[in-house]
């Protein structure tokens, strides 16, 4: 629960496998050993101290000459702790990376395949799981290291004891029987005397774990703060003077922007990689908040809405939409985990997938895969426009609805998407011409700037210095009619 609600900057820091190994290893850690070795702890310390007090009792000049040697083991101990602190931090930093190396490397299989970079892949993992090997081998010496020092102190403990028992017999002082009933208090008390010194040793494992997870626990999460419900929202927009900088330096994705949208009005981004319009989105979602400016939704600054309930209103379709594992039924509902067989076939069809699913082997109870392995990758951009379909959001956010469908398959989703867009604030980011028949208005976005505001009727118009400022920052060009395409190659000046 804590992971899932830390803030969408915390992920980009950390990558998945360190918080895999901090939920597997060091919390699996904690919940096996902390219990037993609390209870290892009490029991010792207590038959310890019965012990102690006994001999302190029975001599205590004796007791003092058998425990003189403790200041200094106790130094020697410490050193020891010290170390195995720094080798258990080591070693538990070498496996998280190991952890998160074999997740990216799962995550990227077809990539990693079709690259041919098995070999190399394996030399890495082999070279990271080294490092770790190495980690726990310096742990393991420490450990090694820490054990002959407190039979050390045992040793030493019962040379002293012969010698100074010896003496005080002599004199008479003691007498034989009570010279061997120390013995045997002394005998009961190395055993959790050497239990203690190493559970020190645990102890140091345990609280390095314990604070390798406290860290994720410390982290901020996300500020639902807001009290304003979203239900009633009518989707108007407004950006005034926004700036945001990722970092919160000065390197600014976003500069001074500001543009307003009416409730049910649709907008397209376009420009560059890297110009700013995903920084949009994420605003919108409330993944980060401006560094500088303000937001609206329906005039209120959109920190003061309920989050979850605005994350709800507004629909979102990623350019790289993320399948889990499951029924291809189970990936539609994700956004309406309650609804009928009927309304996710009706939702389906309009997002022009149910022909698909039907090819497959069990239709919608098909299993995809992890990642939607089994889908390719029109696929996965349909289903996750059946989504959409399913819920009623107040705005719309589509990040390159058609990238990974071809050219039929896209004339017959234009349909769909227009009847998703009727009566709801939009927003689309595209590199696709033929998109852009469908909206109000074009933002032409450098840099993290406005930089040209265009209209659908200067679109159609036969401005081809206008197309060409588009065509430096779309790519490739796809014109919904094919004789405009040919005229634009045939008179275009470029």
């Amino acid at each position: 629960y804590k992971i899932l609600n830390l803030r969408v900057v915390s992920f980009d820091k950390g990558r998945s496998g360190e918080y895999f190994s901090r939920m597997f290893n060091d919390v699996g850690m904690i919940a096996n050993d902390l219990s037993f070795l609390i209870l290892n702890t009490v029991n010792s310390a207590l038959t310890l101290l019965g012990a102690v007090l006994w001999i302190f009792w029975k001599n205590w000049s004796l007791a003092l000459l058998t425990f003189a040697v403790v200041p200094l083991i106790s130094l020697l101990i410490k050193e020891s702790t010290r170390s195995m602190g720094e080798a258990t931090s080591k070693y538990q930093e070498a496996l998280a990376n190991l952890s998160a190396l074999f997740s990216e490397t799962l995550s990227g299989i077809k990539t990693l395949k079709a690259f041919a970079k098995e070999e190399e892949e394996v030399e890495k993992f082999y070279k990271q799981n080294q490092v770790v090997f190495n980690r726990k081998l310096d742990m393991v010496k420490v450990i090694a290291l820490h054990r002959p020092l407190a039979e050390l102190s045992a040793s030493l403990g019962i040379i002293l004891i012969s010698w100074y028992g010896a003496y005080l017999v002599i004199m008479g002082k003691m007498s034989a029987g009570d010279i061997l009933a120390y013995w045997g208090y002394v005998a009961i008390s190395v055993t959790p005397a050497t239990i203690l010194s190493s559970s020190i040793v645990q102890w140091k494992k345990i609280t390095t774990a314990i604070s390798k997870v406290f860290s994720i626990i410390i982290d901020k999460e996300e500020e639902p703060k807001g009290k304003v419900p979203a239900d009633g929202i009518k989707g108007e927009i407004t950006f005034e003077d926004v700036w945001l900088s990722y970092d919160g330096g000065d390197n600014y994705e976003l500069k001074g922007l500001s543009f307003s949208l009416k409730p049910g009005e649709k907008v397209a981004l376009v420009g560059p990689t890297g110009a700013g319009k995903t920084s949009i989105m994420s605003l919108l979602l409330r993944f980060y908040d401006p560094t500088r400016g303000n937001i609206f939704i329906d005039g209120v600054d959109i920190r003061e809405y309920d989050l979850q309930g605005l994350r709800r209103k507004i629909g979102v379709m990623l350019q790289e939409p993320f399948i889990f594992r499951g029924t291809v039924k189970e990936n539609i509902a994700y956004s309406k985990p309650n609804a009928t067989l009927q309304e996710i076939i009706e939702a389906a069809k309009k997002a022009q997938i149910h022909d698909d699913i039907m090819k497959l082997p069990q239709g919608y109870d098909t299993m995809v895969g992890e990642s939607g392995a089994t889908l390719s990758g029109g696929q996965k951009q349909r289903i996750a426009l059946a989504r959409l379909f399913l819920v009623e959001p107040r705005i719309l956010i589509l990040d390159e609805p058609t990238s990974a469908l071809d050219v039929e398959t896209e004339r017959k989703l234009r349909g769909a998407l227009k009847e998703l867009m009727r009566g709801r604030t939009t927003i689309v980011i595209t590199h696709r011409l033929s998109l852009l028949e469908d909206v109000d208005r074009v933002f032409l976005i450098s840099n993290g700037e406005i930089v040209k505001e265009i209209t659908p009727e200067e679109l159609r118009s036969s401005n081809f210095q206008l197309k060409d400022l588009l065509r430096d920052v779309m790519l490739p060009l796809r014109f919904s009619h094919g004789e405009d395409e040919a005229k634009e190659t045939h008179t275009s000046p470029r």
